[in-house]
């Protein structure tokens, strides 16, 4: 089998789970682009959340809608020295130094929600979730927190949450500066087989019970898809 050089590309959490979720559907979104992306009814109501809380973080009124979410916010806010961030794009080079989120030399990129400083060399990294479904896996926040120390050198420790909108309820954890080499351990092992699909220019689908009624690449594309 052919290998080529693996070109040059950039990636963020939600394109990393993508190809782990099957490999064939992140080519056909992200490199082919066959499939263009079709926004869910439930992503466009997260979308305008998140939106509408940007705005409000920003000087905005609050939207009536949200003003359920007030009590989780506030205690969050409770701890913040100066003033909080919103929707802060962050993008670093294969150095892991600070670049801007389009520059030709970008590698990874994220999004935080909610930057809320809680001291000099401390914050609080916010990632708003509107879906029905909780989970305990901190992977994201822990890349927003290496993003983070990457680009404000002060910072030595952050406190990470999803705070689960709908449910009312925060999860998270924490990391500190001396945690960045495991961090980043950890994503080089899971790039390394993204690097490997790029190099073969393989993208084997990785069929589930979801494929057939769900995925939004056509059976042209994938014999296990539903889609036609």
């Amino acid at each position: 089998m052919a290998v080529n050089p693996v070109p040059e590309y950039a990636w963020s959490y939600s394109a990393l789970t993508q190809f782990e979720t099957c490999p064939r559907q992140y080519h056909a979104h992200r490199v082919s682009k066959q499939v263009p992306y079709v926004q869910s009814k439930e992503a466009k109501w997260g979308e305008r959340v998140h939106q509408q809380l940007e705005e409000f973080f920003n000087g905005a009124a609050l939207d009536a809608s949200l003003e359920k979410f007030m009590p989780v916010i506030n205690n969050l806010l409770s701890r913040c020295v100066g003033e909080p961030v919103a929707e802060r794009r962050l993008a670093i080079n294969k150095d892991l130094e600070p670049t801007e989120y389009f520059a030709p030399d970008v590698w990874c990129r994220g999004v935080i929600d909610l930057t809320i400083p809680t001291g000099d060399t401390s914050a609080i990294l916010i990632d708003w979730k509107t879906g029905k479904r909780i989970s305990e896996n901190t992977d994201q926040l822990q890349l927003f927190g290496a993003l983070a120390m990457c680009h404000d050198p002060q910072l030595e420790k952050v406190d990470y949450a999803y705070v689960w909108l709908k449910q009312s309820r925060i999860t998270g954890g924490s990391m500190t500066r001396a945690d960045l080499p495991k961090v980043w351990e950890g994503y080089m092992s899971r790039l390394h087989r993204l690097d490997t699909a790029y190099a073969e220019d393989q993208w084997r689908p990785r069929p589930s019970g979801l494929c057939a009624k769900y995925c939004s690449v056509p059976k042209d594309l994938c014999k296990y898809s539903g889609r036609v």
